[in-house]
């Protein structure tokens, strides 16, 4: 029987295959190792909502970006968690509220524009030969 690998902080977690990140709402970020995030030697790009009481930018998005050599973070206003995920249908409405329900003024689907277009435009900048 084979256990499971055990990992320990300072553990080199190190992809060549992954050459650029985009993150969106990151969450417990306390559960990095603050070294290991300092090695990502990578670009990062961030996007979280200034609104998120699920991850608080401050102690998720923030912090990391903080500890990371190469990253860049982008705070909507007014935006929550959830904005991420695809706009909810009347039935998730109903059943999900939270998840579903945006702050007046934000536009989830603008929100997704908007992230796509950032997304395109980071990889093409940090994957540019």
């Amino acid at each position: 029987m084979r256990c499971a690998p055990r990992y320990a902080p300072g553990d080199d977690y190190h992809d060549e295959r992954v050459r650029a990140a985009f993150v969106m709402a990151p969450a417990l970020a306390q559960a990095f190792d603050r070294g290991s995030l300092a090695r990502i030697a990578i670009p990062v790009s961030m996007v979280v909502g200034d609104n998120d009481d699920q991850a608080p930018a401050k102690t998720n998005a923030a912090w990391m970006a903080a500890q990371m050599q190469h990253a860049k973070l982008r705070q909507i206003r007014n935006g929550t968690h959830y904005m991420f995920i695809a706009q909810c249908t009347p039935s998730g409405q109903a059943q999900q509220r939270q998840i579903c329900t945006d702050p007046s003024g934000l536009s989830r689907a603008q929100v997704h524009r908007d992230s796509v277009a950032q997304a395109v435009a980071f990889f093409d900048a940090a994957l540019s030969p």
